[in-house]
């Protein structure tokens, strides 16, 4: 998704396999016209949580948040700067200034789905993660969430992070959500970003109940309406 261009207040893909994927998952365009939608959703382009703030907080920690054995200490402050210089070199970040350089369509922003809750063993056994206390590591998700929200919120668009019901530990997902993920290229290899339907069903329903309550109550109305539609049909 880097390989968007602004085009005449359309993003526009510059490679052929970007291209090929958004045709396939349009039902046949190939670009984002931004004038033409009431709303836009921006999905899983990165705004990762996990392995940034354990990359960080397996060496360092503040004065109020250090796991079992650090010692170096940073401010509060300068973490959050980390995080930020991090979040706006973000391809999400990149998307969103093209769109507000020629929109103030609604922008939601969902961050891309914490990694599955076996991988966080594997943080446990390589020693990248310093502690495994839930409460810690809810703080630390905190923290972060709080710089990625304010990162977004100054380009005029709406965060949202994954429903806690799909959650394990905190920035981890359930297991039962990672199994048989699925993908646009069935050609790419599986990995952890990848879920299935039935967190795509979740994720969904968050995002549409959300749009629902920007538009004051026309987005469901409107689904409602289609379906009662279909049926008599």
């Amino acid at each position: 998704m880097k390989d968007l261009t602004l085009e005449e207040g359309a993003l526009v893909p510059v490679t052929p396999i970007l291209r090929t994927g958004i045709v396939r998952t349009s039902g046949g365009l190939d670009r984002v016209e931004i004038d033409g939608y009431d709303a836009i959703v921006v999905y899983g382009l990165a705004f990762v949580f996990t392995k940034r703030v354990h990359r960080i907080f397996a060496r360092f920690g503040t004065a109020d948040l250090r796991a079992p054995g650090v010692t170096r200490l940073f401010s509060k402050a300068c973490v959050e700067d980390i995080f930020r210089a991090n979040l706006e070199q973000d391809i999400c970040a990149k998307v969103l200034r093209q769109i507000r350089s020629v929109s103030q369509v609604p922008v939601l922003v969902h961050a891309k789905p914490f990694p599955p809750e076996n991988e966080f063993h594997e943080y446990v056994e390589d020693e990248r993660l310093k502690s495994a206390d839930p409460d810690y590591l809810r703080q630390t998700m905190a923290l972060f969430q709080e710089v990625a929200r304010a990162v977004c919120a100054e380009l005029d668009a709406e965060l949202l992070w994954q429903d806690e019901s799909t959650c394990s530990l905190p920035g981890y997902t359930r297991p039962e959500y990672c199994l048989q993920g699925l993908r646009w290229n069935p050609r790419e290899a599986e990995n952890e970003t990848h879920m299935n339907k039935e967190f795509g069903w979740v994720v969904l329903r968050r995002l549409l109940e959300r749009l629902d309550e920007i538009s004051r109550g026309k987005v469901l109305a409107k689904m409602e309406s289609d379906t009662t539609l279909i049926a008599a049909q």
